[in-house]
Order: C-alpha cells, then structure tokens, then sequence
C-alpha cells in the first residue's frame, strides 16, 4: 500500500527542528506572534500584551528553557525542583534556572522588600545629608574660628606695632631734642653751629643710639648718609650706608623694599666715585627687589631702571642703557601722581644718552621737557634743574649756539654754588664743562682759569682715578701744547 504524504501543519512543532535545533525562550515565541494572537492570548490572561512579555522575560524564560533543555544533565532534576523554582519566582526570590549575577540577586532582594529597602535608603539619604551638612558646619566653623585667629593674630600685631611706633616717637623726639642742643646758645657758648656740625653730631648719635630700635637706627644711618653722598662726602656716606644695609638685611621682620634702597643708595655712591663694576650688581638686585614686590610701573621701579641705565651709559653700553631708559621714561609719563626730583630724571638722563651719541635733536626736546617740570614742580633752585640746563647748555654748544649754551652753563653754575656750595662736585662738573666751551672758542685764559678752578675741587673730593678728574687734566693739557707750552 503506498504510502501517504503526511499534511504538515505549521502550528505544530518540527519534530526534527525539535530534535537538532535550539529551544527558543517563550518571551522570543511571544514576539514572533502576530499582534492579533498576543491581544487574545493576553485578554484570556486578564492582562495586557505589554505586560505579559514582561512577565515572559527573565525567570520565566530561563525556567522554561532549563526544563527543555536538549542536555539532560542541564535539566530539573525532577518536577519537585521545577516546582521549586516557578514558587521562587512567585515569591521573588533567585530562581535557580537564573544567572548568578549580583545585580540579579539584588533586584529580586529589593523587588521582595520593597518597603524595608526603601526605608533604609531614607536612612542612608538621611544620615548622608546630615553628615554632609555637618560637615559644611564644620568647615564654615573651622573658617570662622581661622578668621577670629587671624584677626586676634592681626589685631595683636597692630598693637604691637602702634607699640613700637610710640616708643619710635619718643625715641626719635627724644634724639632730636638732644641733637639740636648744640644749637642752644648756652650749648654752644657763642659759635655758630653749621648744617654740616649738626650732621655730623647726629651721625654720631645714631651709631650709639637705638640699639633695641636697630630698623630705626638704620633709617636714620641710610637718611643721613645720603645727605652726605649727595654734599660729597663720600668716604662719611659710605659707612652709613654699610651698617644700613647690614642691619636691614639681618631683620627677619625688616621690609626687602628697605634693602632695596640701601643697595641703590651704596651703588650710587659707588658710581659717583667711578667704580661702575661695583655698582653694577647693587644696582640690578635693588631693582630685582623692587620689581617683585611693587611689578613693572611703579616709579621706584623707574628709578631703578634709570640708575642701571646711567650705569651702562657710563661703560659705554648703550645698547643696553636705552630701552631701560624708554622703559622708565614710559612710567614717568603714565604716573599720576605729583612727580619727584628722582622720578623726573628719566627724563633728563635718556637726553644724555641721546646727547653722548651725537644725537643732538632727539636729545634737546628730552632736556627742556626735563627743565620745564623740574621748574614747575620745584623751583628754580633745585640741584636737578642745575644740572639739566648744563646738559641742555651741551647740546646748544655741539649745534652752534655757543652764545645760549654759555647762558645756559652760567644758570647752572650759579643754582650749584648756591645749593650745593662752591666746594661741591657737581660745581667742578660744570665750571670745566665753561671751560672746555672756553676753549673751543679760543677763549684760552678764562678756560684755563674754570679748568684750575674745577681741578682744585676735584682733588679734595674725587680719586685720582676718577674719570671726571682725568678729564679736567686733560684739558688743562690741551690748552699747554695749543698755547706751545
């Protein structure tokens, strides 16, 4: 009998798809069904498709497919442990057909105690959120606490130091008194005591005076040997200066900007006296000093600028001296305030560099903008004034107008003698500057007359050496071989 086809339903499972292939998860089967068949599938179910394949998924799904599994070893041992595991997933607890992931054991813990876990949570976020507000309360307390320190700290230290300023007062009012003592007529008994006595009888006092005040006593040491620098007299200005320094640089407490001027006041000194390579490195660490502490435009940092400036001009470096020059001449313009005779110099000095290349026109504007605010700011008689129309009396010479130039040095002269005094090196400076315009007109006698003049006043106050002093030499010598002597 032959044998029939067999009508193949495709409801029905493949018996060889059953046998050789991989079992499929209801949740997969579920999703393969048309949206037709999952509608009354779920409605049967009093339930909702969306829901329903919720359900399939995870427990449901690893349940079925341990229970079909092709490998026997991978199934339920038994209906008992199948039992077992659809009650554990009843109950939301691990099935043991699941994987054993931490996450998936802490979801069904938290899907079985909901309400312990969320309670603890608000514990947890409870005690968070209070440890993180005490901690700011700590920190805002332990802000407050360092402030009323600080200003304990602050306020003890203001104390102290109104303290030491009293006593400064006292002390200082107390020397002052004593030192113009000598002025008393019964002190003096008839004498006449001049400012020089009265400086050196407080240069005196200062060195054995103030010894518990000794950033006062160096104050006093640096005001008067710059007095002293200033009227010539180098060799008293140069001990003042040292124990300055010393002092200063000893103080813990001591402010660097004090140090800074005790150096400046030291190289000054040291230029003055022609020992450029001494000055040099005072120079560059007062304004090393000033320009940390108080940045790049303030005026002390100008003058500092300046001073280094004039030194390289004075070893012939140029190149070096003018942007430091343009430099502090940019800050003297910006400044607001009301100028000083140190600030304006700027000024004056990159007019003589202008004038020591030849570079006469770019020089002369420089030194009568310099005269005309010394003059407006200070007076006539003022030792900066003296010395910018002696340079500006130069420049007039070297572009042919020997008749204002001599004006010009005649102005000066005659503001040195009466500021600084006849004997003063400022004053030598400028008679053989006369002199050697003298000289270029043939106007030999007068020339030798302010030569000799000069000469005799550098010898008393400037190194044999002293490149000031070689040079009046010079011209005297100049004038003999011309003269055939």
């Amino acid at each position: 009998m032959a044998r029939d086809v067999a009508h193949l339903d495709p409801d029905r499972p493949d018996p060889q798809r059953v046998a050789v292939g991989e079992p499929e998860a209801p949740s997969r089967k579920w999703a393969e069904l048309d949206a037709g068949d999952r509608g009354t599938v779920a409605r049967n179910r009093r339930t909702d498709p969306e829901s329903l394949s919720r359900a399939l998924h995870g427990d449901l799904d690893w349940i079925i497919l341990k229970a079909i599994a092709k490998d026997r070893g991978q199934r339920y041992g038994s209906a008992a442990e199948l039992a077992a595991d659809l009650r554990r997933h009843l109950r939301h607890e691990p099935v043991e057909a699941g994987p054993p992931s931490r996450l998936y054991r802490m979801k069904k813990f938290v899907r079985r105690r909901l309400g312990t876990v969320v309670a603890t949570m608000l514990v947890v976020l409870a005690l968070t959120a209070g440890v993180v507000v005490r901690t700011l309360e700590a920190r805002r307390a332990n802000r407050e606490a360092a402030a009323a320190i600080a200003a304990r700290h602050e306020t003890e230290e203001a104390l102290r130091r109104a303290e030491l300023a009293r006593a400064e007062t006292a002390e200082i009012s107390k020397f002052l008194a004593e030192l113009f003592t000598v002025s008393d007529p019964g002190e003096a008994k008839g004498a006449t005591v001049t400012a020089r006595e009265l400086l050196d009888a407080g240069a005196d006092r200062i060195r054995s005076g103030f010894a518990d005040q000794p950033l006062t006593r160096a104050r006093f040491m640096q005001t008067i040997a710059d007095v002293y620098r200033k009227l010539g007299l180098f060799d008293d200005a140069r001990g003042l200066f040292d124990e300055a320094l010393r002092i200063r640089r000893r103080q813990p407490e001591g402010d660097p900007l004090d140090v800074a001027e005790s150096l400046n006041g030291l190289a000054a000194l040291d230029a003055q006296l022609g020992r450029f390579e001494d000055a040099e490195p005072l120079f560059e660490e007062a304004l090393s000093i000033r320009e940390k502490i108080l940045g790049d435009d303030d005026v002390k940092v100008a003058m500092s600028l300046n001073n280094l400036a004039n030194l390289y001009s004075e070893l012939g470096r140029n190149d070096e001296a003018e942007p430091l020059y343009l430099r502090s001449v940019a800050i003297v313009r910006e400044h607001d305030g009301p100028p000083s005779p140190d600030l304006l110099v700027s000024l004056h000095n990159l007019g003589t560099l202008y004038l020591d290349q030849q570079r006469y026109a770019e020089a002369e504007p420089l030194l009568r903008d310099f005269v005309s605010r010394q003059q407006q700011a200070f007076g006539a008689l003022h030792p900066h004034v003296a010395i910018g129309l002696s340079n500006l009396a130069e420049v007039r010479w070297r572009l042919g107008d020997a008749a204002e130039a001599e004006s010009l040095y005649r102005q000066s002269l005659g503001i040195l003698e009466q500021v600084l005094g006849p004997e003063n090196p400022e004053v030598a400076y400028c008679l053989s500057s006369i002199a050697g315009l003298y000289a270029d007109q043939g106007r030999a006698g007068e020339a030798e007359a302010f030569y000799r003049r000069a000469l005799a006043i550098q010898q008393a106050t400037l190194p044999e050496d002293h490149p000031e002093r070689r040079a009046t030499v010079a011209g005297l010598e100049e004038l003999a071989r011309s003269a055939g002597r």
